[in-house]
């Protein structure tokens, strides 16, 4: 018995520690792909609320999936300002995710945390019918030496940045915008609005103001590229090109063009385009932009575009908007199977993206989609809004504020971005973790005050450098420009 019972302890130590060690499911490795025995996949994404037709939907997902993965399908939805903490704690704490949308969250660090699983074998194996969707750009920038971490959403190859303006004034004052080249090329079309309207006002968007100057995102903290001119990374707040904006939105703010209520870090700029108190937002100026924020509030008001920064295909333009299969998933080949459904199986996708066709949308005769009558904005019980994070651009339905022909356009778009010039370098932020901290900090205090030109730039500049220093600037962008090098010397 005593033999019998050292037998039994022994195999329950092997067992523990093959499972501690990665032997099983959670290790990435696809599996047989099984789909004898029904499970729930569990999926997490952010937005706006949680829909009040979240979990009607999310049971007619799953009347479509059982049939074809035997797999349902339960969708969770956390708002902007919770998001990345409480999937953060879930995460640390083993909570069961088997698909979480990395919009929103710190990717590479979670990544270095190890709480996402490999992708390229699952992916090889369970996403045969999506990958023919994919975008070579935006599968480069979800890999992190050299593994896929993340199944990107079909759509743009890269970000452009400009300002998207009120079609209604553009129209009234008959400004040319396909004139304008610089920032400071809005001077004047910003003068032309205000004497058209003495209301008219701006907001430069506080996720992306930093990218309206011209400066690539690379990876957390500070430290960029500016203008894809060459593989050196730049202190951002010391360049000569964010000096002479910072000036400038200054000068716009003096003006009036730019919202005095902008410079508060609680501006709802939606709600504030929604309710005409501002007219146009600066910031990402991707193909379709102009219906996205149309759509956002509504269709209350028609938008045009105009690019002042050039669309490029970044390490961020991957994984801003892809999908991850979490190691707290007790099935990720299920969770990958759902995936590739859900990226390539239109009615699957449309579901999901747009909720009961007949309660939440109609169908046009053009294959653009309304709102049911007595439906609207106010009412709606479904309308996430976010093919962006969610979709696939290529498969989606369209609400009627956008072109008939979108996805050619989108096509049309994809063939003009080009590559960053550090496109799939990813950046290990954990030797500098404790600066970059110290910098976002600096940041989140003069950020307002720089986005609204609310203080001219002599009010605060030397006062940031100097805590930007005392934070340990110059050692971040010490150690991304090391890693740059390194990754750059290793590709030749």
């Amino acid at each position: 018995m005593k033999r019998l019972f050292s037998m039994i302890s022994v195999l329950l130590i092997l067992s523990v520690t093959i499972a501690f060690a990665g032997g099983g499911k959670q290790s990435g490795q696809a599996a047989s792909g099984d789909t004898s025995k029904q499970v729930t996949v569990d999926w997490y994404w952010v937005e706006n609320l949680e829909e009040a037709d979240n979990d009607l939907v999310s049971s007619e997902i799953s009347k479509l999936t059982q049939p074809k993965i035997n797999t349902k399908v339960q969708m969770h939805v956390f708002d902007w300002g919770s998001y990345t903490t409480k999937i953060d704690l879930m995460l640390a704490s083993g909570e069961k995710i088997d698909l979480v949308s990395t919009t929103g969250l710190p990717f590479h660090q979670m990544v270095a945390k190890d709480y996402f699983l490999p992708l390229d074998e699952l992916y090889a194996n369970y996403g045969k019918e999506m990958a023919q969707y994919m975008i070579d750009y935006n599968l480069e920038g979800c890999r992190v030496n050299g593994k896929l971490y993340a199944i990107p959403t079909p759509k743009e190859a890269g970000g452009c940045y400009g300002y998207v303006i009120r079609k209604d004034y553009v129209d009234a004052t008959g400004v040319d915008l396909s004139k304008v080249k610089t920032m400071e090329d809005m001077t004047a079309i910003w003068a032309k609005f205000k004497a058209y309207d003495p209301n008219f006002s701006i907001y430069n968007n506080a996720s992306a103001y930093i990218d309206l100057m011209g400066f690539q995102v690379l990876g957390d903290g500070p430290g960029r590229i500016y203008k894809n001119e060459k593989a050196e990374i730049v202190n951002e707040y010391d360049h000569p090109a964010f000096q002479a904006i910072a000036k400038l939105w200054h000068e716009w703010y003096v003006a009036g063009y730019i919202n005095k209520e902008t410079s508060t870090p609680d501006f709802a700029h939606t709600a504030a385009l929604r309710d005409n108190k501002i007219q146009a937002i600066g910031g990402q100026c991707k193909n379709g932009i102009e219906a996205e924020v149309s759509s956002g509030i509504g269709g209350k008001y028609e938008f045009t575009k105009v690019i002042i920064q050039p669309p490029i295909a970044l390490t961020f333009t991957g994984y801003e908007c892809a999908f991850a299969i979490p190691r707290t998933s007790p099935n990720p080949e299920r969770a990958m199977m759902f995936l590739n459904l859900l990226m390539s199986n239109p009615e699957i996708h449309n579901l999901a993206n747009f909720g009961i066709e007949g309660r939440n949308y109609i169908t046009l005769p053009d294959g653009r989609i309304d709102f049911p009558k007595g439906v609207d904005a106010a009412n709606l019980t479904y309308i996430p809004n976010a093919v962006w994070e969610n979709g696939n651009a290529f498969i989606s339905k369209w609400w009627n504020t956008y072109p008939v022909d979108h996805v050619a356009r989108l096509r049309a778009y994809n063939a003009t971005v080009q590559p960053s010039v550090a496109l799939g370098f990813s950046f290990d932020a954990d030797p500098v973790k404790a600066e970059i901290g110290a910098c976002a900090n600096v940041t989140n205090e003069f950020k307002q005050a720089i986005l609204s030109g609310a203080q001219p730039l002599e009010n605060y500049l030397s006062r940031m450098q100097q805590q930007y220093k005392a934070a340990g600037i110059d050692r971040v962008i010490a150690e991304k420009q090391k890693q740059l090098r390194a990754w750059l010397a290793a590709k030749k």
